[in-house]
């Protein structure tokens, strides 16, 4: 088993397409008189699917060599190659040189504030951030409202979604340029390219499931 890092395959992509959706893991019940009953059996999990664009075949055989060689149990770090950060603020780059921090963490695990940010620094709904934590785990969320930062240690809440494992300490630091999750591929969840004798690779996809331990 083996956890490869960002670049075995994040820098290669070139992507056509890419879709975040949400599995969820949760039954429902439901009597005859209407009344419905939802349970979370077990936190939400992302799953990404991603289309390939046109490249030249060899290209194309390097990312089957790598993505059809993997074993069941190993995963890899996975960044969004189309996401470049923040949608707004003053001074986005700028983030290189912040070390953003949760300051807090509500009591549902739905919200929270951070400290680190630069002065009037804007999030907004939909930005994402990675979190590091415990034994080779990570937390990728998004933040589900905008909130304009007063001062570099606002501790005003945002909410977040998914909510945080209670593993996540106060403290812990945010990755919010390139945020990134470890994954596994779905089952049968690689559609190698196809390619035409000495030209172009096509039509590859993958989808894949996120790995939270």
């Amino acid at each position: 088993m083996a956890t490869y890092p960002l670049d075995f395959l994040s820098d290669e992509l070139g992507l056509e397409a890419v879709t975040f959706d949400v599995q969820r893991n949760e039954e429902m019940h439901g009597t005859g008189d209407g009344a419905v009953w939802r349970t979370e059996l077990a936190r939400p999990l992302w799953k990404i699917t991603v289309s390939l664009h046109l490249r030249h075949a060899e290209l194309g055989r390097a990312i089957d060599a790598k993505l059809l060689g993997m074993g069941a149990g190993d995963d890899f770090l996975f960044a969004d190659p189309s996401y470049h950060g923040p949608a707004w603020g003053p001074g986005s780059y700028l983030l290189h040189d912040m070390t953003v921090c949760l300051s807090g963490v509500s009591e549902d695990r739905r919200s929270v504030s951070l400290t680190g940010l630069g002065s009037n620094f804007l999030l907004s709904a939909g930005d994402r951030f990675s979190i590091e934590y415990g034994a080779g785990k990570v937390y990728f969320g998004v933040f589900r409202e905008s909130r304009s930062i007063a001062s570099s240690a606002d501790a005003a809440e945002i909410q977040v979604f998914p909510y945080l494992p209670l593993g996540i300490p106060v403290g812990a630091e945010l990755e919010l340029v390139k945020p990134f999750l470890k994954v596994m591929l779905a089952r049968d969840g690689y559609m190698p390219f196809t390619v035409r004798p000495g030209l172009y690779a096509e039509s590859a996809s993958i989808t894949m499931l996120q790995k939270v331990r």
